[in-house]
This record gives structure tokens, sequence and C-alpha cells, in this order.
């Protein structure tokens, strides 16, 4: 009985990932008809967008609204890791937001600050 609540547990942490992967897909490709249908455990940013590296910052400043000098030349798992150093909890407890400034990613419940 044990071992299916570590494997739940292990099933609950899968599907954020891949919740995080899909977002992350999202935001470099928006039109799902030019997204990947498999990535590997490999996979970086520039195996599922073709374009240059100014182009993916661009699109990544255009979510998380700063540039944080992600490394984008990693597997996107290890990318997707260093989001949630910055971002404690994302993409579930955040939202990106713009109040007429541009975008800026925020806590969800923080909107009323």
């Amino acid at each position: 009985m044990r071992d299916l609540g570590i494997r739940t547990n292990l099933e609950a942490k899968g599907k954020q990932r891949e919740r995080a992967l899909q977002i992350l897909v999202n935001i470099l490709i928006p039109d799902p008809t030019f997204q990947p249908l498999y990535l590997s455990d490999k996979a970086t940013v520039f195996d599922i967008f073709n374009q240059g590296e100014k182009t993916i910052r661009s699109r990544l400043e255009g979510y998380f609204g700063k540039d944080l000098k992600f490394k984008v030349r990693q597997p996107l798992w290890s990318l997707i890791d260093e989001i949630k150093e910055v971002y404690p909890g994302w993409p579930e407890d955040w939202e990106c937001v713009d109040r007429g400034n541009g975008p800026e990613l925020v806590r969800v419940g923080g909107l009323a600050d």
C-alpha cells in the first residue's frame, strides 16, 4: 500500500512537470500546429524552436517579465528546474499578468496587491 502512495506522488510530480513543459513549449511556439509531438529527455530549446537565442530570450522575457539569464542551451527539464529555482511553485502558483506596464509573473492570489 505504501508503494502506491509513492507512485501516486511521483505521478503527480510527473504531471506537474508535463504541465510546466507544455507551458514552456506554448511560450516558445504558441501555434500548436508547429509544436513537437515528442520530446526526448535530452531535448533543448533549440531542438524544438529553430529561431535564434535572441528570439528565445525575448519570448521568455515576454512571459516572465524580465531577462533572468536562464541557460537555454540545456535540456528542457533542467531549464524548468532553473525556472522553478527563481519562481518556486511555478507554474502552479504563478500567473502571467499585464497590469499596463508589460507582462509580469505574479503569485496566484497576489493580483490585488
